[in-house]
């Protein structure tokens, strides 16, 4: 049944909605996704497609790949949140695309569909589509490279060759050194014990991988042109030394925190995970067992997993490589169990299975009732949204998986495909209602101001009073969209200027209310008198315990009708 061409084409629409649905309407996340759209923003701007500059952004810079594609996607698009999102989305399809198409001369069509479809309906990946980070384009290069190198052992042919050198090259391009980690590694792996070894020779790493780095190497060259080097410096200091060393802001975790990521980004397909690892490292153990299969597969999760569980520094995306090696096994693990055969190690599949249940109806049922206490009865109805429909599926699973029914693997690809949809139209738009999501609100109370004046584009902006937890960078990209002059100044001189210019829009941030406030006493200016011609917008800074820091735009000589927040 997972075979059948009318359920792979829902399949593939059901994908293709999860990945585009919304895109366009929620908000930026900071920091990094906001970073990112400064940098093409700037890139628009100044022509200078060399060194990414934006405010608040110094320690979001990377190699510029990802950036490139965003500054050709607001080409196409426009400027917008779509846009922005638009080549992650790409390349998460592309992922899963190519696992099927490349994997099917080394790990056979079916399988190759089933995993596809399996990393298709986990819970992670798609919303790398819902965020422009980098890891989705080095999550596609990472998998073409793993690939193109496993084909080229089947059939030593210059085209692999190719693919896996340009996939590195782009890598390389995209974050640095993290897919020669994985690529190094794997080749050396697979030098010590794939039976067929000697054909890595032909791959000429020797040729091949300095003509690989030429791109990344021209690039910085161009860099240090501009700035004397400094800029590769920092990416020397913050993306490798520090990382190797240590961990940035404490991002660090226990042993095993990147096979909790890796369980929980295939959580719909729990019941097959644990056993899928077990089994591969079992029988690569058992030299009696070993097969070509379990030492490409082993190596793969070896270095784009255990490595990582070795390191300091640890967030969710440093696993992500694995997935599609995790997904190979899940679909084998679940073709047998399609076939009708007992599930490898029974005890360990059936205790996932009910690990998985209480998960599920866990969030069924805690979603609706957090919400009901903490926010309004408007978000209430989309929390219902969620568990309405994921419940209604995962009703319709349950017997299904219980009586190892032929229908059970699709109807657990539905189930993941149905999670990512909940979460979109049941979570994604509660976030957005919050405070959590007003950064976008108080740039467009800002604008609105703006539009009083007769000649908008030339009314001065204001920042002061700015913290450590209110300078989000989101707001400067939305900001920059609307006002050609910014600046940040002191609250004293925001005082003086709400005294003394004829026009003018000042936004004040939380931590410097009480000095502002004292400054315009000191010039005869009452508190109530800048809130009249001033919006409150509430926001929570999720870096600070979700505390509320609000923010005032106040507008000086506008129009007496104020505007307000939609």
């Amino acid at each position: 049944m997972s075979r059948n061409p009318r359920f792979l084409l829902f399949i593939l629409v059901f994908f293709a909605i999860n990945l585009l649905l919304l895109n366009h309407s929620i908000s930026l996340w900071d920091e990094d996704e906001a970073a990112y759209a400064g940098f093409a923003q700037h890139i628009l701007e100044t022509g200078n497609w060399v060194i990414p500059e934006f405010e608040w952004s110094s320690i979001h810079r990377k190699t510029p790949f990802h950036f490139w594609t965003i500054a050709v996607s607001y080409m196409v698009f426009g400027v917008n949140e779509f846009a922005l999102r638009f080549p992650s989305c790409l390349s998460v399809f592309l992922t899963c695309f190519f696992l099927y198409y490349w994997g099917a001369n080394v790990f056979g069509a079916a399988r190759s569909r089933l995993a596809a479809i399996v990393l298709a309906s986990s819970t992670f990946l798609p919303f790398m589509g819902k965020v422009a980070l980098t890891d989705a384009h080095l999550l596609l290069f990472q998998t073409l490279a793993v690939l193109a190198l496993f084909n080229y052992l089947a059939n030593p042919n210059w085209k692999w060759n190719l693919g896996f050198w340009l996939s590195i090259s782009l890598g390389i391009l995209t974050k640095g050194p993290p897919i020669l980690i994985l690529t190094a590694g794997l080749w050396i792996w697979l030098a010590i014990f794939h039976p067929k070894s000697k054909r890595l020779i032909g791959t000429h790493p020797w040729i091949f991988g300095p003509l690989a780095l030429v791109p990344t190497v021209y690039w910085g060259y161009l860099t240090y042109q501009q700035d004397g080097g400094a800029f590769l410096r920092f990416l020397y200091d913050w993306y490798i030394h520090r990382r190797i060393a240590g961990n940035i802001y404490n991002q660090t975790g226990p042993p095993g925190y990147h096979l909790l990521v890796l369980v929980l980004a295939f959580l719909t397909w729990l019941p097959f995970v644990l056993t899928s690892i077990g089994e591969v490292f079992r029988k690569f153990w058992k030299r009696a067992e070993r097969k070509n299969e379990s030492i490409l597969i082993g190596g793969w999760l070896v270095f784009a997993w255990l490595f990582y569980e070795l390191m300091t520094s640890k967030l969710p995306s440093y696993s992500l490589a694995a997935q599609p090696a995790l997904a190979l096994l899940i679909a084998q693990q679940a073709i047998a169990f399609e076939e009708g055969s007992a599930p490898k190690h029974p005890k360990l599949f059936w205790s996932s299975f009910y690990i998985y249940l209480s998960i599920l109806f866990s969030l069924l049922i805690g979603i609706p009732l957090l919400t009901f206490a903490y926010l309004e009865n408007e978000a209430l109805v989309y929390a219902l949204g969620f568990s309405v429909l994921l419940g209604g599926v995962l009703f319709k699973t349950i017997p299904l998986v219980c009586r190892q029914h032929r229908l059970a693997v699709v109807h657990l690809a539905i189930l993941g495909m149905t999670f990512s949809l909940c979460i979109s139209i049941g979570i994604l738009p509660i976030i957005e209602k919050t405070p959590v999501k007003q950064l976008k609100t108080v740039a467009k109370v800002a604008h609105q101001y703006q539009k009083t004046f007769n000649n908008p584009k030339e009314v001065p902006l204001y920042l002061t009073g700015f913290g450590a937890k209110q300078t989000k960078v989101s707001l400067l990209v939305y900001l920059s969209k609307h006002f050609k002059h910014r600046s940040n100044i002191s609250l004293s001189e925001a005082a003086e200027k709400y005294k003394n210019e004829a026009a003018g829009i000042i936004i004040l941030a939380h931590s410097g209310y009480v000095q502002f406030k004292r400054a315009c006493s000191r010039l005869g200016i009452g508190e109530e008198h800048w809130k009249e011609k001033g919006t409150r917008v509430l926001w929570w800074s999720m870096d600070d315990k979700l505390a509320a820091h609000p923010f005032w735009i106040i507008c000086r000589q506008c129009s007496d009708e104020h505007p307000a927040p939609e």
